[in-house]
């Protein structure tokens, strides 16, 4: 076994640890070993064996495993969420038309509302670059947001432990007292009749505890036989039967042509990439190729293509939900509604222009 852990790079986790993790009546000993490798040794902390009763002659071992940012999940998603209260819509109509005025250079700030609408659509019409008008337009909108919304801050809930159906209360009562019994035994005294008597006490509520846990877990099994319908011969209880629960598991592992296999999902997705999705070379093209490449370079725009109307395209913004989750931007349908009634020619035109010049904008 140790030439096995030292050939391999492999290192013990629990061999510094005071306490034994397998204990009976006959005696104890470090017969469980926590082992990893060395790419997930600095990861692992807080390693210690738990007091706590686990209803078995092996004691329950605690560690922790730090994930960096290649192993979480990245959340592009870093600005807080904003709601609107009820009373905020005239507000920020107002912060809209003034900071509107003053991003697009407009000379008189307390113009009517049409008129700003209709100056904002005369520029995007002369704007030969759909984004630059829409990446200021955005600017004005997250300014308002942040000073008018209220975060939408998630709520602060301590995190609970997963726990199985057939718990109850009574078996964590039971399981706290057997701790402490557990406890109690372990102190060291010098009274050989005390110590009997307390161990005799702890093997009594262990005993207890074990047996009150196998029928919980019986009683659930039978409860969860019998609420399946009677009608379906093809229920739960005959998967589980035949093993066919279990989800099919990823391939991760390929082969590449020196011999050698992949380590990750990144690498075995990049070698399926690179073995199905050839490489666009412009050496290698055709005249047929060299063609292609210029009309779509071209903009599409043919007198099939009619524009959007304003109708239209209020339809399709009222219709989305204003309680989906926005976007990279933050900009939720609610904010986009409120804006729409405020510029609905703009809006309109914003979206005939990317169908004219074939370009959709960043944001």
């Amino acid at each position: 076994m140790e030439e096995f852990v030292a050939s391999n790079h492999l290192h013990v986790m629990n061999e510094d640890n005071e306490r034994t993790n397998f204990q009976r009546s006959r005696g104890k000993s470090k017969i469980d070993l926590n082992i990893t490798n060395n790419q997930m040794l600095a990861n692992i902390t807080n390693c210690d064996i738990s007091e706590e009763e686990s209803a078995s002659d092996h004691n329950i071992i605690k560690f922790s495993i730090r994930l960096d940012k290649h192993t979480t999940h990245e959340n592009k998603f870093s600005e807080p969420r904003y709601r609107i209260k009820e009373n905020q819509p005239n507000k920020l109509y107002e912060k809209l038309y003034y900071n509107i005025a003053t991003t697009f250079q407009m000379e008189d700030k307390e113009r009517h509302t049409d008129k700003i609408d209709l100056e904002l659509n005369s520029q995007v019409n002369e704007n030969t670059d759909i984004r630059q008008f829409t990446v200021k337009l955005e600017d004005v909108i997250q300014t308002i947001r942040r000073e008018i919304c209220r975060q939408k801050n998630p709520p602060n809930k301590e995190a609970k432990g997963k726990t199985v159906c057939w718990w109850k209360e009574t078996l964590k009562i039971m399981r706290k007292r057997t701790n402490e019994l557990g406890r109690r035994y372990l102190r060291k005294t010098s009274n050989d009749e005390l110590t009997e008597n307390r161990k005799n006490q702890y093997t009594e509520a262990k005993k207890e505890y074990q047996a009150a846990i196998r029928r919980e877990k019986i009683r659930s099994w039978k409860k969860y036989c019998m609420t399946i319908s009677q009608n379906n011969p093809w229920n739960e209880v005959y998967k589980l039967a035949n093993n066919k629960t279990r989800s099919k598991q990823m391939i991760t592992i390929l082969q590449k042509s020196d011999g050698t296999k992949t380590e990750t999902m990144i690498e075995t997705l990049q070698l399926m990439l690179d073995q199905l999705i050839l490489e666009d070379n412009h050496k290698e093209d055709t005249t047929y190729h060299v063609t292609i490449r210029k009309q779509t370079k071209q903009p599409l725009y043919t007198t099939d293509n009619k524009e959007f109307t304003k109708e239209e395209v209020r339809q399709v913004i009222e219709s989305s939900q204003p309680k989906k989750a926005p976007g990279t931007n933050g900009i939720t349908n609610e904010i986009v509604q409120l804006v729409f009634k405020v510029l609905p020619i703009t809006m309109t035109a914003i979206y005939n222009a990317s169908l004219r010049t074939g370009r959709f904008p960043d944001n």
